[in-house]
């Protein structure tokens, strides 16, 4: 009877465990993706500003370069590991700084000839 009694309560000890093992996944899980969506989309405002403004001349070029490297290879570890959250949040991240990069290259011009009317 006693036995019983034990493996009853080990076995509601065991769900319950199991049941705040999934609320913590569930929880990183959600950690992650704000994380990614925050990622993602951190240089649409940057993009926004250079569509208005045509003015690239305060953005680091390098930093651009250096962001798309740690994106690509943050897309090669998401694979490596198999976690689509990473995959797809620097994938994403990786196209808008490129969309970054394109304005930079077109509108740098736009500063050369500002700078020779100084």
């Amino acid at each position: 009877m006693a036995e019983r009694k034990n493996r009853k309560n080990t076995q509601r000890l065991m769900k319950q465990r199991y049941s705040l093992v999934a609320m913590m996944d569930l929880l990183w899980y959600a950690v992650g993706s704000t994380a990614a969506i925050l990622t993602m989309f951190g240089f649409v405002p940057q993009i926004s500003k250079i569509l208005k403004t045509k003015y690239v001349r305060d953005i680091s070029f390098i930093m651009l370069i250096q962001t798309s490297m740690g994106a690509s290879l943050w897309i090669a570890y998401g694979f490596h590991i198999n976690d689509p959250i990473i995959i797809v949040a620097n994938i994403v991240s990786l196209s808008t700084l490129i969309v970054v990069i394109f304005l930079f290259l077109t509108y740098r011009s736009n500063h050369k000839s500002e700078d020779k009317t100084r």
